[in-house]
């Protein structure tokens, strides 16, 4: 662990009490970090709390940062493991409504990203819509963003780009320079697959220059991201040569552990070497790239490379090869069809769990309102009551101050002694009635009518 990660996580256990420390995750979760920072920090975080069991609590924002760094790998399924875990204890523990709203706001994306288009879009539109609602730039421009990643993955095109012109708009004005680059970024892409290429030219290249003026950027990476969809836009646009360029360009600038991105590279390098017929070379940029499949984990990509080798060693004329290819990528597809039904079951089955506990936290919350409910209005019975009784015991004083005046001129008060009772009876009538005036004021003050 890094010697800046070891201070971070110093830093936080100096903290005396768990509201501090709670404090500071949420300052934590708000900053754009390093990828190395989350994974550590997460990491350490989550042993801490298991290993004290009042600090459960905190456990949701350790998840919440995991959920992040396993999103920035692209490793959605581990993404959304984490972002389930979270969400369920911040409902056990509804002390902290923005760091919820933050992690249901992550399963809408991990959902969208493993194909369950149909229930993620519930969670991204509720969190775009509120952020209108309560007119957080910010929120709206990550909301619209990913919202136009779900219309995108629907082939919804136009629909994706409008949305990404919004978060781009919201971007600019807040000033969010890596927003903006991921913006453009996005734009891009929907462009390049609405085949607006002209389009997509001039948004990847406003992404590079947003990217090229970022003094410390955190992710490096996304740039070089950035000039991958640049060669592929240069593909799509028939200039081979400048599209090889810039993809190359990419591959060395990768580090070695965003497997995806530089195997889809490498693809993008056999497509382009392919169409502009250099064939073998094509070939040995596809087994470069199946050369990952097994650090990568993903069957799909995996039997699209094989299908783009099937068709390739097709064209030079290599049936046997191309068959063999072609079986394998067969059997995969079977393969990750079983594995792909037990990924579904899990994953509605961890839906399922969720919606028990939300409807359980809201009915627990549906109690404790009504339990405050009762409480408000026994107040107001009992301050109702008191007022009443206030007006009634001054009726009385009131009849006996008038006897005593009654009484003053008759001849059985000029004694000495009946006098002096009759003053004691008139000031302690006096008495009782400063004390009910007292007491009738502080029912007013209670019911908010003095």
């Amino acid at each position: 662990m890094s010697e800046s990660v070891e201070t971070l996580w110093q830093e936080w256990l100096a903290l005396p009490t768990l509201e501090e420390k709670e404090q500071w995750l949420e300052s934590f979760i708000q900053k754009v970090r390093p990828l190395a920072f989350y994974l550590e920090v997460s990491k350490k975080g989550l042993e801490w709390c298991d290993e004290r069991p009042q600090a459960e609590f905190l456990k949701p924002y350790f998840y919440r940062i995991s959920a992040h760094a396993f999103a920035i790998l692209k490793q959605f399924r581990e993404a959304m493991e984490q972002a389930y875990e979270g969400y369920n204890l911040t409902l056990k523990y509804p002390t902290s409504p923005v760091l919820r709203r933050q992690l249901r706001f992550f399963l809408g994306r991990f959902l969208c990203e493993l194909g369950y288009y149909e229930k993620s879009y519930p969670f991204l539109l509720e969190y775009y819509e509120e952020a209108q609602e309560d007119k957080d730039l910010r929120r709206e421009m990550y909301g619209a963003l990913s919202l136009a990643q779900y219309h995108s993955f629907q082939e919804e095109y136009l629909q994706a780009i409008e949305l990404t012109k919004r978060s781009l708009e919201l971007a600019i004005q807040k000033n969010f320079s890596v927003a903006t680059g991921a913006s453009y970024f996005a734009l891009a892409e929907y462009h390049l697959k609405n085949g607006t290429l002209l389009e997509a030219h001039e948004a990847i290249l406003s992404c590079l220059e947003t990217y090229a003026h970022i003094p410390n950027p955190i992710e490096p990476t996304m740039s070089y991201r950035a000039k991958a969809c640049l060669g592929e836009v240069y593909n799509a646009l028939g200039d081979f040569g400048e599209a090889e360029v810039h993809l190359v360009e990419a591959l060395e600038g990768l580090p070695d552990k965003f497997i995806r991105n530089r195997t889809e590279c490498l693809r993008l390098l056999a497509l382009n070497a392919h169409k502009d017929g250099r064939s073998q070379q094509a070939l040995r940029w596809l087994d470069e790239a199946l050369s990952f499949v097994d650090e990568l984990n993903d069957a799909v990509f995996w039997k699209d490379l094989l299908m783009d080798k099937c068709s390739l060693l097709e064209s030079l004329g290599e049936f046997e090869s191309a068959l063999e290819c072609a079986l394998t990528a067969e059997r995969l597809t079977l393969e990750n069809h079983d594995e792909e039904l037990v990924n579904r079951a899990s994953t509605l089955d961890w839906m399922h769990q969720m919606e028990e506990v939300r409807r359980e936290f809201e009915y627990e919350q549906t109690l404790r309102e009504q339990e405050l409910d009762k409480q408000r209005r026994m107040h107001q019975l009992k301050n109702e009551v008191a007022s009443m009784m206030s007006h009634d015991l001054k009726n009385p004083m009131a009849v006996l101050r008038s006897c005593l005046l009654l009484m003053d001129s008759d001849e059985l008060l000029k004694t000495t002694g009946a006098r002096a009772a009759a003053e004691n009876i008139e000031k302690e009538i006096e008495r009782m009635l400063r004390l009910v005036s007292c007491w009738l004021d502080l029912t007013r003050l209670g019911t908010g009518k003095l």
